[in-house]
């Protein structure tokens, strides 16, 4: 006689407790599923968004700011304007004598490619302001700046002074800005706001 058929009683115990055992085995295991740690949303684990230099305007005036152009925003092809930019952004910035600081960012314009391609023929029309030494006629640092995007992803950029010596300039070549350049940058980005001039003596 086995040790369970001396003792009944035990076969049943143990049979009970074998039943326990696998009910809470089976109970327990949607309650460790459930304590997976929840899936990370994708939002928080994307990069940091990357603005290329084509994206947007410099916050302040990059012709005060900067000596020069930075090398790998100027043409290396002789032109003042690329030939066949893809988009980029123009960008005006406050002249002295008006409310807001001067040389802080006004209003800036996403160019299409169509925009960008229109403003850069223009620039390229303007005729050649050869490197010299000029009696510019007073200015108030009216100054609009483009940056063209290419299609390879970089960009180049060109300033256009608005009054004074009135020209563009990409740090290697300027050209004087003629009647559509001028009305082109008016026609995309406005007028530039008037002076405050004092009404009253001192």
């Amino acid at each position: 006689m086995t040790p369970l058929g001396r003792f009944p009683g035990a076969a049943v115990l143990a049979a009970t407790a074998f039943t326990v055992l696998v009910g809470c085995a089976s109970h327990h295991t949607p309650a460790t599923r459930s304590a997976a740690p929840a899936p990370v949303s994708p939002a928080s684990t994307a990069p940091a968004a990357h603005l290329a230099p084509a994206d947007h305007c410099p916050a302040r005036d990059p012709a005060l700011t900067a000596a020069a152009i930075p090398a790998d925003q100027r043409a290396t092809d002789g032109q003042l304007a690329p030939p066949n930019p893809v988009g980029g952004v123009l960008c005006r910035y406050v002249p002295l004598n008006r409310p807001r600081p001067a040389g802080t960012l006004a209003q800036s314009l996403p160019l299409t490619a169509g925009q960008a391609a229109t403003l850069a023929a223009l620039t390229n029309a303007g005729d050649l302001a050869p490197k010299a030494t000029y009696a510019c006629p007073s200015s108030e640092g009216m100054e609009d700046v483009a940056i063209f995007r290419l299609a390879d992803g970089t960009a180049r950029r060109v300033d256009y002074a608005m009054d004074g010596c009135s020209w563009a300039s990409n740090g290697s070549v300027q050209r004087w800005i003629g009647d559509g350049l001028r009305r082109e940058l008016v026609e995309l980005i406005g007028n530039p706001a008037p002076p405050t001039y004092p009404t009253t003596p001192g």
